[in-house]
């Protein structure tokens, strides 16, 4: 017995069947995008872990001089100075991968999907 709905079930299934492509790709455009969060969220941890690495220099200067001589000035300037230089290189090296790894999402993407 004919109800009426069979044009509109076949329409719905059409436009579930189109929606689901475009949830697809939303998902990949989704991934995408928080896989750039990821790497946003990671510089951040980045900046702060060259922070702690000078701080932890220029405390363990500080230390040390104390320690030795009682002069805490010239051990602290030491220490933040290699502090500087630990944060640098740790720097570069971090946003070397990440610059890497956002070429390779930028690669990704322009491929399209498969």
């Amino acid at each position: 017995m004919p109800t009426g709905n069979e044009p509109q079930s076949q329409d719905r299934a059409g436009a579930a069947r189109a929606a689901g492509g475009e949830a697809g790709s939303a998902a990949r455009r989704e991934s995408a995008s928080d896989a750039e969060y990821r790497l946003g969220y990671r510089m951040m941890g980045v900046a702060f872990q060259v922070t702690t690495e000078v701080a932890a220099g220029a405390g363990l200067g500080w230390l040390i001089a104390w320690l030795l001589s009682g002069s805490t000035t010239l051990g602290m300037s030491i220490g933040g100075g290699v502090g500087v230089i630990v944060g640098m290189y740790t720097l570069i090296r971090q946003g070397l991968k990440v610059s890497n790894e956002l070429d390779e999402l930028e690669r990704r993407k322009r491929r399209g999907p498969r």
